[in-house]
């Protein structure tokens, strides 16, 4: 996050400015023990006052006020250049950009993953933001805009999502195993019915009843070896298609007729391997 100078704070407020040793008067206990630091944070090293915070708790305190009330002083004290922001090298704003961006990449898949949580509804956040609905969505999308801009709204973003945004990370990390707890709700039971792929019988012209399918493994298809191809093309081919008879006897009766052939057929050997001819 970019840091307000607190010196500038100070100054806004009309606090006393003068030095002695390094250090400020204290606004809250009047000493010459009020330190202010380089991460834009004082502390008073009164022992009897102990303050420390940075600008934003400096605003609270000293004006009584709650933080959001303290926040929105402060942005209008930064937009009519009352105040500034900590003075960045080049290398500072490519880092604090960098990971302002990063968390936007993680609102946008807070957005997707969680579309109806109510806690993120744009037009709660325009509100809050004070912007309109294009420059938000340019913002989320991360187009940089008004750099002042740009900061506001992401601080009202980190505000309200930073945590919601940590059970998106727990989630994640779960894997697929969230997914599945969803599918454990009633309502998506539906879903899967709809998802799963049933068995379908393919029903054979002139038949009423069901055959059960001849369900043959690897181990029975090396068994059919220099046997009559018509015999293994019936088999194979009953394992995928149920058919449909009246009765048994009706297949059994075509598996006689089938191995007859056979024995006419002895003088011409067939080979079959996984289902293909050769000689």
């Amino acid at each position: 996050m970019n840091k307000i100078d607190f010196r500038s704070v100070m100054f806004h407020l009309g606090l006393d400015m003068k030095q002695s040793s390094g250090n400020f008067k204290c606004p809250f206990c009047f000493k010459k023990s009020f330190t202010v630091y380089h991460d834009e944070k004082a502390h008073c090293h009164n022992p009897t006052c102990k303050w420390s915070g940075d600008s934003l708790k400096l605003v609270c305190d000293y004006k009584q006020i709650s933080r959001n009330e303290a926040g929105k002083e402060l942005g209008i004290a930064l937009r009519e250049n009352f105040i500034q922001l900590k003075e960045q090298t080049y290398d500072e704003a490519k880092i604090e950009l960098a990971k302002d961006l990063e968390f936007l990449a993680w609102v946008r898949m807070y957005e997707g993953f969680y579309p109806s949580d109510r806690r993120f509804t744009r037009e709660k956040l325009i509100g809050k933001a004070e912007t309109s609905k294009g420059t938000m969505a340019k913002i989320i999308n991360g187009q940089m805009v008004n750099a002042l801009t740009w900061r506001k709204v992401l601080a009202v973003l980190r505000s309200d999502l930073e945590k919601p945004i940590e059970r998106l990370k727990k989630d994640l990390a779960l894997g697929v195993k969230y997914f599945e707890g969803l599918l454990d709700d009633e309502k998506r039971g539906s879903d899967i019915k709809k998802y799963r792929i049933k068995k379908k019988t393919l029903y054979y012209r002139g038949c009423s009843n069901k055959l059960p399918s001849i369900d043959l493994r690897y181990a029975e298809r090396q068994r059919l070896e220099n046997i009559n191809p018509f015999i293994t093309v019936f088999i194979l081919f009953s394992q995928t298609v149920h058919f449909i008879s009246t009765t048994n006897d009706i297949c059994l009766d075509l598996v006689v007729k089938i191995n007859n052939l056979q024995q006419e057929r002895s003088a011409s050997s067939f080979h079959i391997s996984d289902g293909t001819f050769s000689r």
